[in-house]
């Protein structure tokens, strides 16, 4: 014959978990939806930015330039605000996200920091013309992709 202090303990014990649980779902749910609607506007911030300051139309002249001076022409922009505030204060948390959009938030953040080194490391300045050439070939392709890649991100946030 089952014990019934035993029943009654494991009965308590069971709805104690399911109502942590229960109670935990809704604020995980909440703390995911919040977190993809900043990661979503900060990604939309940092391509306006980009859009608005010209910067692939400038890195498209810069090499244009290059061609016709035969120099080594170099695209420069001083970069002192942080514009990742909200991605680095969760980055442990977008493996809560759905996996393509995790996927694409850190391919996209990896290369906006790419670009920030690219035109802010004085050290790696061109030397010659073709140099230059390939080094601006090599900014406007990672600037495509950074577009590319941040309009997908609210895509695959909201396909969860």
């Amino acid at each position: 014959m089952p014990n019934p202090y035993l029943i009654t303990l494991i009965s308590v014990i069971v709805g104690a978990v399911l109502g942590a649980a229960g109670a935990m779902i809704p604020k995980l749910w909440g703390e995911k939806k919040a977190l993809a609607s900043a990661i979503a506007g900060e990604v939309q911030a940092i391509l306006e930015i980009i859009e608005r300051r010209g910067y692939l139309e400038h890195a498209n002249r810069l090499l244009g330039q290059v061609k016709t001076a035969n120099q080594a022409i170099w695209l420069e922009a001083p970069v002192t605000l942080n514009y990742m505030t909200v991605y680095e204060a969760n980055a442990t948390k977008i493996g809560l996200l759905p996996r393509k959009a995790a996927h694409n938030i850190a391919i996209f953040y990896t290369t906006i920091k790419s670009l920030i080194e690219d035109v802010t490391d004085e050290n790696h300045h061109p030397k010659t013309e073709e140099d230059a050439r390939q080094r601006l070939l090599g900014i406007i392709s990672l600037l495509h992709r950074a577009f590319e890649i941040g309009r997908q991100i609210p895509k695959d946030l909201d396909a969860a």
